[in-house]
């Protein structure tokens, strides 16, 4: 019965998600009277989660110490990848009917669960995985081959789980399944051994920009007047027309964010006053059109 439990636990959670999995519902779908059954064998839905990763992890690192212990003393990036993928690809998109990637995919994302899914990604079986590759892409820096490593690993969870979800719709075939693994694997290779730009874009790991200018998105850059940008709308588009038109970058609100004030932020200095804006010459000719107007109907 406890095995049952869990079956239907990760087919709920697979499919609606740790919030929408009560234990009621769990209950109900394995066809039990007992109303505390599943409270009788897991406690609580916490848990129920956690017995379903352990019951399906187990298995699944075992079979990559096996693996692992069958490679050459000098494995390559590809023999370890497929290490790390094969134990998990037996047991979701190569088997018949599966929900254990979908499920993974969503405790992984779950602020609740999340430690527990990286420590059973974390048992001895991954760790001898990460050790190897980092020992074979020495070619990166340090924070690099971390990264590159994390990285596959979410890219791994996220695709073997859309491919459970599109052979159940029958998007794809079980025969096709074998191909599908291959090609995540050389994937996953590709992500690995791609050259580093951690070196030539270092500035990244700092906020600073190739110029040595701290990085800013563009709604920053608009506020403070530092780079023009694109404006999204209203008046802020007669400055990307005085850009345009030669006139100098800081005129409107951006560049005058210090008040006008010489030195301030954004503001231009005494020496360099800005020209107006084209809006400034329209509103202008509006103003002396109705003082014209004025003027004509009281002669």
């Amino acid at each position: 019965m406890r095995e049952e439990l869990l079956a239907v636990a990760e087919r709920l959670v697979a499919t609606r998600g740790i919030g929408g999995t009560s234990l009621r519902d769990v209950q109900v779908e394995s066809g039990q009277r007992n109303k505390s059954v599943v409270q009788y064998y897991f406690g609580s839905r916490d848990g129920l989660v956690r017995a379903v990763v352990e019951a399906r992890m187990g298995p699944i690192n075992h079979r990559r110490l096996v693996l692992l212990a069958g490679l050459g003393p000098e494995p390559s990036v590809r023999a370890l990848v497929e290490a790390f993928v094969a134990p998990l690809a037996e047991q979701t998109v190569l088997a018949p009917r599966s929900f254990w990637a979908r499920f993974l995919l969503q405790a992984s994302f779950d602020p609740s669960f999340r430690r527990l899914v990286r420590e059973s990604l974390s048992a001895a079986s991954f760790r001898a995985v990460w050790v190897a590759l980092a020992a074979r892409l020495g070619q990166l820096p340090e924070p690099a081959r971390q990264h590159r490593v994390e990285r596959m690993v979410e890219f791994v969870l996220v695709a073997l789980a859309s491919a459970e979800e599109a052979r159940d719709e029958g998007r794809l075939a079980l025969g096709e399944a074998p191909g599908f693994v291959a090609d995540l694997v050389a994937m996953c290779c590709g992500l690995l051994e791609a050259p580093s730009g951690w070196e030539t874009s270092g500035w990244a790991a700092t906020g600073l920009g190739p110029s040595g200018d701290r990085a800013l998105t563009g709604t920053a850059r608009r506020r403070t007047g530092d780079v023009p940008n694109r404006p999204a709308s209203g008046e802020d588009h007669d400055e990307e027309e005085a850009t345009s038109s030669g006139e100098h970058p800081g005129v409107g609100r951006a560049a005058l964010a210090g008040g006008g004030r010489p030195g301030a932020r954004g503001a231009p200095g005494p020496a360099h006053r800005a020209a107006p804006g084209r809006g400034d010459r329209r509103r202008r000719a509006v103003h002396e059109e109705r003082g014209q107007r004025h003027h004509h109907r009281h002669r």
